[in-house]
């Protein structure tokens, strides 16, 4: 049986977690951007990845509050006769202190 890679979801290093300062000067909580990258072949399954990245954020809330943003630029890296594309999306994860 013959396995092709189609799609490769990449979690790259951590942003710092910042601190979420309450009205008493006191942190109650941790907002932490996770940069994920997304990897195809082809645009258009890159659009459907990165869907499928925002549905599993935005219908899995357990545990913690996350938001998702997309950085404006999709990167072509081209490997000779193969090209792939690079898209980086950033998953807000925002955890508080309990």
């Amino acid at each position: 049986m013959d396995k092709h890679i189609r799609i490769i979801f990449a979690i790259d290093t951590p942003n710092p977690a910042v601190a979420l300062i309450g009205h008493d000067q006191a942190a109650y909580g941790y907002n932490e951007p996770m940069p994920t990258h997304i990897l195809t072949l082809d645009t258009e399954l890159n659009h459907l990845a990165e869907a499928e990245v925002r549905r599993v954020v935005e219908e899995n809330p357990t545990g913690s509050l996350r938001g998702f943003a997309r950085r404006p630029t999709t990167v072509e890296h081209n490997f000779g006769s193969t090209i792939v594309y690079d898209t980086t999306v950033v998953i807000d994860y925002h955890r508080d202190l309990t």
